[in-house]
This record gives C-alpha cells, sequence and structure tokens, in this order.
C-alpha cells in the first residue's frame, strides 16, 4: 500500500489481492479490474512520451470527478488484426457506448461529445483505460504471457502462428539431419502437416515449381472435364481435403485453356436462319427440361463452328505420338448422323420400305441398297434426294448403333403403355402417383408435369440405365389386370433380351434373326373376339403403324451387321461414350445459364 502524502503521481493498491486501485494524478481516478488481459507477441504502444504497453482482452471500471458529479464508465481494449480497438460503455446501467479503432484518446473524446457536449476538453484516453498503471503493468510482466486460444485469434494471427511454428520445425529438422543422414544425402523438408482444434495446417517449404503446379492444374481441370465434376461437388471436395488446389485456380486455368485452343482452332460464326430446314419427328427427344428446350429455341439462327480441318490438324498428330493411331493404317472410325427423319415415308437407310409396308410379314427386308449405285445416281432409291456425304463408305459400314435401339424401342414400349392407359380414360392423378411411387421404389427419380396452356403431360426423360431398369423390373400389375401386365411384360422382357444377345460378340446372327421375328411377332399380336359374343378370347397388343425404324432395324437389319462385324461384334460401335459426352455439354451448355447459379 502506498503512503498517501507521498509525491503525485502514485498509486494506492494491493493489486492483485484487490482489484481495486486508486490512481492520484492530475486528478483521482478510482479502478477496478475486471480483467487484466495479457499483451500480445506484437504488442502495441500508446504515443509519445510515455509509450505505456497496451495490453488485449482487457477490461477495467473507471470512475472519477467530485461525490455529486462522479462518472462511471467500463472500458475495454481488444485487438483486431494485431491492431488495438478501443471500447467505453457508459450511463448508468452501462448500456450506451463508443467505439474507436485510433486511440484511447479518440475514444475519449467520442465519449466526451456525449456526455459533456458543451466542453471542449476530454479527460486522457490513457487514464480513462488505466493505461498507465504501473500495478498491472508489473503483473502483467510478472507472470508468463498465456497465447489468446486459437479460435479467438484473427485469420491472420493464425497464419502467422502456423508459419512460426514451420519455421521452427525447419530448423528443428536442419539441424537434426546430420544424426539421422549422411552429409552427402540430400534430404530436403518439403512440407508440415498439423492440426490446430481440427483446422488442418498444410505449410510447404522452399520455391514452388511452377511447371508442376501448372501441370498439376491443367490434370485436374482434365480430370473434372472427362468425369464432369461439377464446381460446387470441386469446393466441397477442396474444403475437405485442404492440399488441393482451390477451385479458382482450376477456373483460370480452365480459361487459359479455352484461350489457346481458339488461338488453334477458331470458332467461326455462321447464319443459320436462311439454311435451317426442319422436317416432323416422331421419336422421343434425348432432353425434354422445358427451361432447356426454350433456350435451344431461343439460340437457333445463331451457330458456331470449328473447321474439321483444324481439328484434325490437332488432333491427328497427338493421336500419333500417343500410339492411338498408327500412320501405316489411315482408318478414322467417325459416327455420322444424316439419314431421313423417323416419320418419312423412306424412311430406312438400308432398305426401301415404306412406311405403309411395316410389319408386313410377308417380306423379309435386307440390305438392298449400296453406295457404289448413289455414287452413280444420288436419286436411284426413292427418297434419296442428294449425293451422300460419305459417299466413299460402304452402307454396310453404317451400323446401327446399339444404345439408340435401346433408348428409342424402350421409349417406344412405354410410350404404348401410356397410350393404353389414357385410351381407357385412366390416365389421371392416382395414375400417375401409382407410376411414379414404382419408379421410387426402383431407386428412379420420376415426375409428371402438365404443359403449361394444354392438357397435355410430360415426363422425365431417363437415362440409359434407368430405362433398362424400369424394363426389367417395372411391375405392370399396378396398372393392368394380372393378364394384360404378364402380356406387356412378356414383350419388355423379350426386348430386354435381344438387347443383351446384341451385346455379346458370341450371338448368332440367325439365331438372333429368329428371335428378333419371334418378338415382332408378339408385338403385333392380334385380339381375337368371338364374333357371336362380341367378348375378347385371346389379348393382343399393336398395331404395324406402332411399328418404329428403330423396331425395323432391330428385326429385319441387326442380324446382318452381327454376321456382317462378327470380327468386332456390335459392342465395338457403340455410341453411348458419345451420347453420354453430349448429354453432359448440352445440359452444363444451358443450364448454366440459368437460375440458382447455374447448378446442375
Amino acid at each position: 500500500m502506498s503512503n498517501s502524502n507521498q509525491q503525485r503521481p502514485y498509486e494506492e493498491e494491493n493489486y492483485p489481492i484487490s482489484p481495486e486501485i486508486i490512481y492520484y494524478g492530475d486528478r483521482k481516478f478510482v479502478y477496478i479490474v475486471i480483467q487484466e488481459g495479457i499483451y500480445p507477441p506484437a504488442v502495441n504502444y500508446t504515443e509519445a512520451p510515455n509509450y505505456f504497453p497496451i495490453p488485449d482482452n482487457y477490461t477495467i471500471k473507471t470512475t472519477w470527478g467530485r461525490a455529486n458529479n462522479s462518472c462511471t464508465i467500463q472500458c475495454s481494449i481488444y485487438y483486431v488484426e494485431e491492431k488495438p480497438h478501443y471500447l467505453i460503455c457508459f450511463g448508468d446501467n452501462l448500456q450506451y457506448q463508443v467505439f474507436s479503432a485510433q486511440s484511447p484518446f479518440d475514444a475519449s473524446v467520442e465519449l466526451h461529445k456525449i456526455i459533456t457536449p458543451d466542453r471542449r476538453t476530454a479527460v486522457s484516453g490513457v487514464h480513462l483505460f488505466g493505461l498507465q498503471l504501473k500495478c498491472i503493468n508489473r503483473n502483467c510482466k510478472g507472470r508468463p504471457r498465456e497465447l489468446k486460444l486459437h479460435k479467438e485469434s484473427s485469420k491472420t494471427t493464425q497464419i502467422k502462428r502456423a508459419k512460426g511454428l514451420a519455421k521452427k520445425e525447419q530448423v528443428h529438422f536442419e539441424n537434426t539431419i546430420k544424426d539421422f543422414y549422411n552429409p552427402k544425402d540430400r534430404v530436403v523438408l518439403k512440407a508440415i502437416d498439423f492440426t490446430v482444434e481440427n483446422k488442418e495446417y498444410h505449410v510447404t517449404f522452399g520455391d514452388e515449381n511452377y511447371v508442376k503446379k501448372k501441370q498439376k492444374l491443367q490434370s485436374i481441370a482434365y480430370v473434372q472435364d472427362l468425369e464432369n465434376i461439377p464446381r460446387d461437388a470441386y469446393l466441397h471436395l477442396a474444403a475437405v481435403e485442404s492440399i488441393l488446389p482451390r477451385e479458382y485456380a482450376i477456373s483460370q486455368t480452365r480459361q487459359e485453356i479455352n484461350a489457346y485452343m481458339e488461338e488453334l482452332i477458331p470458332i467461326n460464326f455462321i447464319d443459320l436462319n436462311s439454311t435451317i430446314m426442319q422436317e416432323g419427328f416422331l421419336e422421343e427427344p434425348d432432353i425434354t427440361d422445358p427451361l432447356i428446350i426454350e433456350q435451344v429455341i431461343n439460340a437457333t439462327g445463331k451457330g458456331a463452328y470449328r473447321s474439321v480441318k483444324k481439328i484434325l490438324e490437332f488432333i491427328i498428330p497427338l493421336y500419333v505420338e500417343k500410339g492411338i493411331l498408327d500412320p501405316a493404317i489411315p482408318t478414322i472410325h467417325l459416327r455420322i448422323s444424316g439419314f431421313n427423319a423417323a416419320n418419312s415415308n423412306n424412311f430406312c437407310p438400308w432398305c426401301e420400305i415404306t412406311k405403309n409396308q411395316r410389319g408386313n410379314g410377308q417380306n423379309d427386308w435386307t440390305i438392298s441398297k449400296s453406295m457404289s449405285s448413289l455414287n452413280e445416281n444420288p436419286t436411284a432409291y426413292p427418297g434419296h434426294k442428294l449425293p451422300p456425304l460419305f459417299n466413299m463408305i460402304s452402307l454396310k459400314n453404317h451400323v446401327p448403333d446399339k444404345l439408340h435401339i435401346m433408348l428409342r424401342i424402350t421409349d417406344r414400349l412405354w410410350e404404348l403403355v401410356l397410350q393404353e392407359i389414357k385410351n381407357e380414360g385412366l390416365f389421371n392423378d392416382i395414375t400417375r402417383n401409382i407410376i411414379i411411387k414404382e419408379m421410387e421404389n426402383l431407386k428412379i427419380r420420376f415426375e409428371f408435369w402438365n404443359i403449361h396452356g394444354t392438357n397435355n403431360w410430360n415426363y422425365t426423360s431417363l437415362m440409359g440405365d434407368d430405362k433398362l431398369c424400369v424394363l426389367r423390373n417395372f411391375n405392370l400389375t399396378k396398372l393392368f389386370d394380372p393378364e394384360r401386365a404378364a402380356l406387356i411384360k412378356s414383350l419388355w422382357d423379350g426386348f430386354a433380351e435381344l438387347y443383351d444377345l446384341l451385346g455379346e460378340k458370341t450371338t448368332d446372327p440367325q439365331y438372333f434373326r429368329l428371335k428378333a421375328k419371334v418378338w415382332c411377332e408378339l408385338f403385333l399380336k392380334k385380339t381375337v373376339i368371338d364374333s357371336k359374343t362380341n367378348t375378347i378370347l385371346e389379348q393382343g397388343l399393336y398395331r404395324s403403324s406402332d411399328i418404329t425404324p428403330y423396331i425395323h432395324v432391330l428385326v429385319s437389319h441387326v442380324w446382318e451387321f452381327m454376321l456382317i462385324h462378327k470380327r468386332w461384334g456390335l459392342n465395338a460401335f457403340s455410341c453411348s461414350a458419345v451420347e453420354k459426352k453430349n448429354h453432359d455439354h448440352v445440359c452444363y451448355f444451358f443450364k448454366k445459364t440459368l437460375k440458382n447459379g447455374g447448378k446442375f
């Protein structure tokens, strides 16, 4: 306890036993220490001439003035980004406050603007905060410094601590190498990993190899495109695995690649409005999302293309270098689209069947057209008007795609089921909910929606695997009586069997031909009615007009291609990978322009 007769300034205190401190200077201040705080590593000081250290996490209650006119406030200091911030609470219940990020004096000025607005003077900010108190300074310096908890520290402090720890460990590592390795061994500490409160830190040492970094970014961008990994998915992955490059770096790399490719293979624009010719189309579209369709329609007439020559000039040398193409065997297999529309009269590229002859069991349609005849006369066959684009490729090498056979025929079978329900007047909310529920049982996302302004309904277009799942596992007894359901299911099972045979290289083409013909006969099974009683004796299935071009190809021509290309099998000509890429690209291109951040 100090003597009250000593020369000012002095302190009366028994700190830290008692939190009360009385300071006698130009005026008397009474302090109650609420929280002493600590001096941080990067401690700040008050201005000249005193340079008092400024603690962090510090709170003190200050009273000054005569008894009838005394004032009590509560002052706090806390550091943000290694800079002290000053808070003063005042009022009868300390319900008001002023704040400053500048200095204690600035906080005092803000306080006096409110409590003594008519005066131009303010009490010293140092004295309000008690920063001059020697007993507090003595006690802070006399005890071990306690660092602020990690979660309470600023981000800058957290990073500095991590770097400091890593640097210290690097020095320790280098000093310890000689105890375990020969001096000639090149031992390099590349990185250190540790966690603080479950937060992971990865610190690297040495100069960054920008060539390897660029290669890594390009590789990740390649994998993202190859596996169709969305941006949000990578963001979540990078959040879990801290050593992965940040998503913005991947996006920047992708932009650089696009710019480079645009220089190598420029994009040219074309006005399609004067050249587009549209014909009717009976097949199910690949994409039925109304928003995407609207985007496509709006984009019609605004075309862009790249030169095939430029693309091949870029791709072929790379494929030769990788050994994918052999210069000694200059053969490139291409997928070509561009035959007559599915609802045209002469729809088949390989034979001369007309749409009115579908289901005519008296004719065995086989490949009868030849490219040589078309080269001599482009109109040699009905329905042909222009010279073939790839007239050097035999029609026997224009192989139908196994994937599209499955997609289009399953679409047709499903469409016929729905049409039958509609014809019975049962296509209502109850039936739609039954279908949706059965799809849920199959783990398939499926829904119906009403086309705006009409009485028509659309439904989810399923991907290939989901279509096969429906074909093999959908419980048709939920929609039809047992006899009818069994008949339709036998047709579905028959097609599933044909699809499996189609994918097997060992399948005998003649056996497939026989199975396909039997299946077609079941498809066209006629209903037997007792003419006397007008009752149904035997249920039938569908009409010849329900046969689509793909069903015709399956029954009449697939066995021929299996025979012609038996060496490889039709799986070798599958376009499933290309279709998957096209579907993903279309969805990504159009959906990224929509709301919700372009998520897909």
